[in-house]
């Protein structure tokens, strides 16, 4: 195979991934638009529940709440609220280490690093919860700190300091560009 063929294939699954992305991210909006449609037909306690809904289904496709949601989510969900806070805390850490970074692959790496240790995480407080309930909670938890990292990931491979990124950091050889010739 040739490095044509699969720089080819590399952009063509990039490709599939920014459509599933864009995809996931209309479902959202039409979902979110039919939560909140319905919401304003019933009692206010079905629109609490249906603005809940669709704050946590932005959350769990990795998208910013936006200040208003964030507000509502203080005033009306506080525990939610204090995940979206430590998930918005965890993307800006990300963010920050992959503006740090010195190649592609290296960005590859914190982002795999952020992800792995959010499943562990993950993984051990549902091995702690007492309750199906609260494991349950703690796994959707999980899987939006997972989609949040996955969204700013991928934020970053749009940005220009990524395509000014080389694919790998060039390696320094104490002998020189030809390594040892003797």
């Amino acid at each position: 195979m040739g490095v044509g063929t699969v720089q080819n294939y590399v952009k063509m699954m990039a490709m599939q991934q920014r459509w599933q992305q864009r995809q996931q991210g209309i479902a959202l909006e039409q979902q979110t638009a039919s939560l909140l449609e319905s919401a304003e037909k019933t009692g206010s306690d079905q629109a609490n529940s249906a603005r809940r809904s669709g704050i946590a289904a932005k959350l769990k496709a990795g998208k910013r709440l936006s200040p208003g949601d964030l507000a509502w989510l203080q005033q009306n969900d506080p525990a939610l609220y204090i995940r979206a806070k430590q998930i918005e805390l965890e993307r800006s850490q990300q963010k920050s280490a992959l503006q740090l970074c010195k190649s592609r692959e290296q960005a590859g790496q914190v982002y795999r690093r952020f992800s792995q240790w959010a499943a562990c995480d993950a993984v051990t407080a549902v091995r702690k919860a007492t309750t199906a309930s609260e494991g349950m909670e703690i796994a959707e938890s999980g899987q939006m700190r997972q989609s949040a990292l996955r969204e700013e990931y991928s934020l970053f491979k749009r940005t220009t300091k990524w395509k000014k990124l080389p694919i790998r950091k060039p390696v320094k050889n104490r002998f020189g560009r030809w390594g040892r010739l003797a």
